[in-house]
């Protein structure tokens, strides 16, 4: 017991020691249990890449853990550490942020003014239309349609009828004997029916979608129609496996153009000719003058032609676009459909989502296929056995990877990164390989 006796004095002086240095720092669970939870926190941020995020539990309780520490131990380097931390993680969350210049933005106004200049050429095309109908038209407003009863068929065969802002499409289209068809009036008002199998609505409103990739996709409805009437049929003008409307008599159109106030008319195609819009012959006269970028130098490298890829979606020079676009790509009527259909995605995020796509870096540049030149192996081979060699080699192919940022109005990041690919055979220029929307 006597030799216990020096031990246990030594450690009831200590402990007064102990406690004070405790309490001159803050506790290792405190500041383990803070690093945890902001460790946490540092990782969504880096999982989010830049784009905007609302901090979750785990960045909720690293902010209050580590504002504690910092109330009752200001001072201290490790609670200071933390604190710093939080901060940047926090300012991080709010998303990156890009100084948004005019110039990047011009192709917006550019748009505009040439809105405005086709919607003046649509308004003139649509009254020189109505004048040249006028002998054939229908007078009046076509609803209530004529009574089928009252009015025998062959008095409106080849007569025009022009509905005016009634197309609500594709709310009102159903299907009827195996054709799709779309419904104008109401039982208590009589029926148009408009053949949506027609080669007159497929050119016209191929027309309509023309305009909608190439000058704005702001086509909200409803629409006006000029049509030419072609006979009458008795159908349930209701979409649905159990409609509730019942069978009615309704007046068939053939449509003749297609008209979106306020934005353009398109004219079905006369014919075998295609359709088009108003305007559609010099459009890319008017929009050439805007244009930032014409052409890519066959040996620019991967940024470059991703900086004139995303200039030429941004102006809507589909033109660029195309050759910019890998050669498989262009290959098949699928193929070239599915790019239009991508392009279509991108312009709508354009409008709703971001306002300027940045390429970045570089982050991955990798050969497919075959080898690169290599200098230093020319000193072992002669002339002859490089030709010998490259004959048997297979072709070069590269793809480099190109890391694109997109920002909105505020130069906020709007989504993580994404990530394109570019590949280019024998050396020849670099072509973008997954035109998916940016």
């Amino acid at each position: 017991m006597n030799r216990l006796t020096p031990l246990l004095i030594l450690f009831l002086l200590a402990m007064p020691l102990a406690a004070s240095a405790q309490s001159d720092g803050p506790q290792r669970t405190a500041l383990s249990a803070a690093e945890r939870y902001l460790s946490e926190f540092e990782l969504q941020v880096e999982r989010a890449d830049g784009a905007p995020f609302k901090p979750g539990h785990d960045a909720q309780e690293a902010m209050r853990r580590v504002a504690a520490l910092n109330e009752s131990h200001p001072d201290d380097e490790r609670v200071q550490d933390l604190f710093a931390r939080v901060r940047a993680a926090l300012l991080a969350s709010r998303g990156t942020v890009f100084e948004i210049t005019p110039e990047m933005v011009a192709y917006r106004e550019a748009q505009v003014a040439l809105v405005e200049q086709l919607a003046a050429t649509a308004d003139q095309a649509w009254s020189d239309l109505l004048e040249a109908h006028a002998d054939r038209r229908l007078e009046g407003p076509a609803l209530p349609a004529p009574n089928y009863r009252e009015v025998p068929a062959d008095a409106l065969q080849d007569r025009t009828v022009v509905l005016e802002g009634l197309i609500d499409y594709p709310a009102r289209q159903f299907t009827s004997a195996g054709k799709s068809w779309l419904a104008v009036g109401s039982p208590s008002e009589g029926f148009w029916f408009i053949d949506l199998s027609s080669r007159g609505w497929a050119t016209a409103y191929r027309a309509l979608r023309d305009y909608q990739s190439q000058v704005s996709a702001d086509t909200g409805g409803p629409w006006s129609l000029l049509g030419t009437v072609v006979g009458i049929d008795l159908m349930v003008p209701e979409a649905g496996a159990e409609p509730v409307t019942s069978a009615q008599f309704g007046w068939v159109v053939e449509p003749v153009a297609l008209r979106v106030p306020g934005r353009t008319v398109a004219l079905a195609g006369q014919g075998a000719e295609p359709g088009h819009f108003a305007g559609q012959e010099s459009l890319e006269s008017l929009k050439a003058a805007n244009y930032s970028v014409t052409r890519v130098a066959d040996d620019a490298p991967p940024l470059e032609v991703m900086r004139a890829y995303v200039a030429a979606v941004k102006e809507r020079n589909w033109p660029l676009y195309l050759s910019l676009v890998h050669d498989s790509w262009k290959e098949t009527d699928r193929s070239r459909e599915r790019l239009r259909y991508y392009w279509d995605i991108t312009q709508r995020r354009l409008r709703d989502l971001y306002v300027h796509v940045e390429p970045d870096e570089v982050v991955s540049d990798v050969v497919i296929q075959g080898e690169r030149a290599n200098d230093l192996e020319s000193v072992f081979l002669s002339e002859a056995d490089q030709s010998q060699l490259a004959a048997r080699a297979k072709p070069l192919v590269e793809q480099a990877t190109v890391r694109i940022l997109r920002y909105d109005e505020r130069g906020v990041q709007v989504e993580p990164d994404n990530r394109i690919p570019l590949r280019r055979e024998a050396s020849g220029p670099w072509k973008v390989y997954g035109p998916w929307p940016l």
